[in-house]
């Protein structure tokens, strides 16, 4: 109830139109469209779930060494 999906929609396909051209959107489409392609997006969170801790971590890590010069 926190995320507002309609904002974060918009900013999406605003971004997407921005740096696509046609043909990538309909390429993007048409492989969303195959069962190789729906699978390989919907493993997409679980990418961001290892990857964001260790961007995080390197974050918080130069943070840390910034602040101790």
């Amino acid at each position: 109830g926190e995320v507002d999906f309609d904002m974060t929609r918009f900013y999406a396909i605003s971004a997407m139109v921005e740096l696509f051209e046609a043909s990538e959107l309909q390429a993007l489409a048409s492989f969303a469209a195959t069962p190789a392609g729906r699978s390989a997006l919907a493993k997409l969170p679980a990418l961001g779930a290892v990857l964001n801790p260790i961007v995080e971590r390197q974050i918080a890590d130069a943070e840390r060494r910034f602040r101790e010069r």
